[in-house]
């Protein structure tokens, strides 16, 4: 059974305080409200420290962006591979220059409708007004395509594996003069990465993305997951602590 956190980080420095025993040690550090605590103190990673040595199980932020799904390990696109489709179907590939899903346009032959993607890439089908579907592509024996079924999640970490294949990629960010920083969104994120960095931001919409100090050096981190380099304030933030209280858990 999984054990719950005693402190949990639920935004940026604001925690959820479940093991109310350690609340005198907490109030020496930031704000506690009710089981709400808000960390004020510089001497933010000695507290963590202080609480795991007394066998309080803290999970922060960091831990959680540490435990978001890989991307996997790829190889080198092989062949176009002909698939068959409807009509009515859409198609997208994951473009390595702009990372976002580019429309493949299908091909007759005869009466019947096919596109064309490469071997081991990740395409994306939409039949409604939903976000669609993802497969992997891969070669049979007979030389056929197959598709693997793939999350949403999955499948743009596939694109994003194929993309930084060779070399990180550089994207847009700016430092501000009261020393936050903007991010804008123009490219697409696995649904839990993009769900971590609107919490990390302290203000978002679907172009831009803005960060404290604070939530920035996690943003960095995140961000370096997927390969990606900031333009501006590409910071390697020291968390001097390699301990992640996910570990702790027991599977039932």
């Amino acid at each position: 059974m999984v054990r719950r956190p005693d402190l949990e980080e639920v935004s940026v420095n604001t925690f959820l305080v479940a093991d109310t025993a350690m609340i005198p040690i907490l109030r020496g550090e930031g704000i506690v409200n009710g089981h709400s605590f808000t960390l004020t103190s510089a001497r933010g990673l000695g507290l963590i420290a202080r609480l795991r040595t007394r066998n309080y199980r803290v999970v922060t932020l960091k831990d959680k962006i540490d435990r978001l799904p890989e991307m996997p390990t790829v190889q080198a696109p092989g062949n176009l591979l002909q698939i068959e489709t409807g009509a009515r179907d859409q198609w997208f590939r994951f473009d390595g220059e702009t990372l976002t899903w580019q429309a493949v346009e299908a091909q007759a032959n005869g009466s019947r409708l096919f596109v064309a993607f490469e071997e081991h890439r990740v395409a994306r089908r939409r039949r409604s007004r939903t976000g669609g579907d993802y497969f992997r592509i891969e070669r049979l024996p007979n030389d056929s395509a197959q598709l693997a079924t793939l999350s949403e999640d999955a499948g743009v970490l596939l694109g994003y594996a194929h993309a930084t294949y060779d070399a990180d990629i550089e994207i847009d960010s700016s430092v501000n003069d009261d020393g936050s920083y903007s991010l804008p969104i123009e490219f697409s994120l696995p649904p839990q990465y993009r769900a971590m960095l609107e919490l990390l931001a302290t203000s978002h919409d679907k172009q831009s993305m803005h960060f404290s100090e604070a939530g920035w050096a996690l943003a960095v981190r995140l961000l370096h997951r997927l390969n990606l380099r900031p333009a501006n304030g590409d910071i390697e933030a020291d968390f001097d602590d390699d301990h992640d209280d996910f570990d702790d858990d027991d599977d039932e």
